[in-house]
């Protein structure tokens, strides 16, 4: 049976007296500078339980300093192997990659991802003029000496202008800011989706109407091919100062040909300082897909878009295509 040995009142110390606030919580207070007490100690009552020593070794177990059953010496060795497919793994609800052993090998060095900064040829550089900071020429639907001036001799011819993106994110080179197709996107029989958004301020002193427009623009040779895609028309009034306009057109494989460029192109119809492109609002996408899946599928980032087949060539194009064939 246990026994309990209790610390008598003549082994405790003697305390200041404790004191408490209207809460019954202790309260701590700062002796008196020329008090001769001191901070003293508070023991709590201690209790010691005897047991007796062969009922508890019969009831509590006990350790042992050796090992009873020395581990053997195994080696390790791999029984079998069993990998994760990859296929199993979705993200978004789409896999990250197919479940076909031929796409599971393939390596995508086609899709790119490209942005436009100061560092490109048509970023506006005379900050004495109140440019704003990675802002751009656009093209211009009209030509004259003064367009050449205010725009710092990098316009000089009218209409459309191609986006020189100069920042690749990841993806292959871009020709003269263009997606050119090669013999290998080709081979691999992927198709591509192109993808861009360009952001504009259209401010304009003296109310005019100002319009900006973009378009994804197909250079093949010898016959080339412009195509307008998006366009949007704004005043100087309101939120429509600053639009943003989204283009978006897929090539099929069977429609690509060895050496074609896709390019951005944009056009404005003012010279004025504050009609110009915005560099942090432009993006231009390349993503490959396999015709055994859906087109990538973009949400609605509430901007201006471009629908159609505007590359679908009417009977006339495609005689005179077949014309140029056979010349060639």
């Amino acid at each position: 049976m246990a026994q309990t040995n209790i610390t008598t009142e003549q082994q405790q110390i003697e305390l200041r007296e404790i004191k408490r606030n209207s809460s019954k919580q202790i309260v701590s207070y700062t002796l008196e500078e020329d008090s001769q007490r001191e901070y003293g100690y508070h023991k709590v009552k201690g209790n010691t339980t005897l047991y007796d020593r062969d009922i508890y070794n019969r009831t509590i177990e006990t350790l042992s300093n050796e090992l009873i059953t020395p581990l053997p010496d195994i080696p390790l060795e791999i029984i079998e192997q069993q990998f994760i497919n990859e296929g199993d793994i979705y993200i978004n609800g789409v896999s990250i990659r197919s479940n076909n052993p031929e796409e599971s090998e393939f390596e995508d060095t086609f899709s790119g991802r490209y942005e436009l900064t100061l560092s490109a040829a048509s970023a506006r550089k005379n900050k004495n003029q109140g440019w704003d900071d990675n802002t751009h020429y656009s093209g211009i639907g009209y030509w004259n000496g003064d367009v050449r001036n205010d725009t710092e001799d990098f316009i000089n011819f009218e209409g459309y202008k191609e986006i020189l993106w100069d920042n690749a994110v990841f993806g292959p080179a871009l020709d003269n800011g263009g997606y050119r197709i090669t013999q290998e996107l080709i081979d691999s029989g992927k198709n591509l989706n192109l993808r861009s958004v360009i952001g504009f301020s259209l401010r304009h002193t003296g109310g005019d109407t100002v319009s900006c427009k973009v378009r994804i623009n197909r250079k093949r040779i010898p016959n080339e091919r412009i195509f307008t895609v998006g366009t949007e028309e704004t005043t100087n009034s309101g939120v429509s100062q600053y639009p943003m306009i989204e283009v978006a057109y897929d090539v099929l494989n069977q429609d690509m040909r060895l050496g074609d460029i896709y390019e951005i192109q944009t056009e404005v119809s003012s010279r004025n300082r504050g009609t110009f492109i915005y560099g942090d609002k432009c993006i231009f996408l390349a993503t490959v897909w396999s015709p055994a899946e859906t087109p990538p599928y973009w949400p609605n980032t509430g901007v201006s878009a471009g629908t159609g087949n505007p590359f679908a060539p009417s009977e006339e194009a495609e005689a005179e295509e077949v014309s140029n064939d056979t010349r060639s």
